[in-house]
């Protein structure tokens, strides 16, 4: 059995097409119409599973729906077998993130997410879900120096590996990454402190690849958002009784 599993972002859209547990192409794009593209050469598929952060989204899971016939669901809350303690309304993309970690860290796992913004998800040994602090992505500090700054260049973000640098380009880039470098360690060892468990550290999102040289984390998961909407995907039909592959 084909699942799609679609996570619309606040900047791009990430798709993966499934067979059974096996991933058979991961699809990315900024651009509504290549991903509407993808949608169509994946149709055939018995379920389409949607994590949803942008207000647009409702134009592209229409065309889903309406346009290729998709049976879609979207991951809420009220879906997740594991307790929540948070009071706000959480975006499906940290669900699907939660769902996911206890794969990879069955003992309690700190989930950094490095898109628009980073943000930390905790998910405790029990596979209870906490909230965790919020901070301002890489490329928003990055460019938020340029928009404030007007004389400074405005060049695309990149990677560095040291602090030590030559010129303003250089040194944009290595403050936003450091910055984050810095206070994903310091939040992610209060977090251990508070609970008082050694949780593991699992880095995912379309930034972390700019950052992983100079972190020390436990797992890197590229797909983490798009594991965990399959899995509620599988999980569903399961339950409804249709018998998946491996």
């Amino acid at each position: 059995m084909r699942l799609l599993a679609v996570d619309i972002g606040n900047t791009r859209i990430s798709q993966g097409l499934y067979d059974g547990n096996r991933l058979l192409r991961r699809f990315d794009t900024p651009n509504e119409d290549r991903a509407e593209a993808f949608a169509r050469e994946s149709v055939g598929c018995g379920l389409c599973v949607v994590s949803r952060v942008s207000r647009s989204a409702a134009d592209f899971e229409k065309y889903l729906t309406d346009t290729l016939s998709y049976r879609v669901v979207t991951l809420t809350q009220a879906d997740v077998p594991f307790r929540i303690h948070y009071s706000a309304q959480l975006g499906s993309d940290r669900l699907a993130n939660a769902f996911a970690a206890r794969r990879y860290a069955p003992q309690g796992a700190i989930v950094i997410d490095l898109g628009t913004a980073t943000h930390f998800d905790i998910v405790d040994e029990r596979g209870d879900f906490y909230g965790g602090p919020i901070h301002a992505g890489i490329q928003t500090l990055h460019d938020a120096l340029s928009m404030r700054i007007p004389h400074l260049p405005q060049e695309p973000l990149h990677r560095v590996e040291s602090v030590i640098v030559e010129n303003t380009i250089e040194a944009m880039n290595a403050g936003a990454l450091y910055a984050t470098a810095g206070a994903i360690e310091k939040i992610s060892a209060e977090i251990r402190r508070q609970f008082g468990a050694n949780f593991k550290t699992i880095l995912t999102g379309g930034n972390a690849t700019f950052i992983r040289p100079i972190l020390d984390v436990d797992f890197e998961v590229p797909n983490l958002t798009l594991e965990g909407l399959h899995a509620f995907g599988m999980q569903m039909m399961r339950k409804s009784g249709v018998r998946v592959s491996a």
